[in-house]
């Protein structure tokens, strides 16, 4: 998924807007996430939160 339909995704599904550039800062590690982001990003890409912290491997869908 690119980083412009993530964006989006996570728009739609949360209300939240993160934007291409925060996108790009969060993966080089050059902003933090706040909690609802973590959240919403999960929902977005369809993956477990804890995936997303490195908590477990394997992107398990959301529940």
């Amino acid at each position: 998924m690119t980083l412009e339909a993530t964006a989006s995704r996570v728009l739609e599904l949360s209300g939240y807007r993160i934007t291409k550039t925060m996108l790009i800062r969060i993966e080089n590690h050059q902003r933090a996430v706040y909690d609802y982001e973590v959240r919403a990003l999960a929902e977005a890409l369809d993956v477990d939160t804890r995936f997303l912290l490195g908590i477990i491997d394997e992107p398990q869908q959301a529940k």
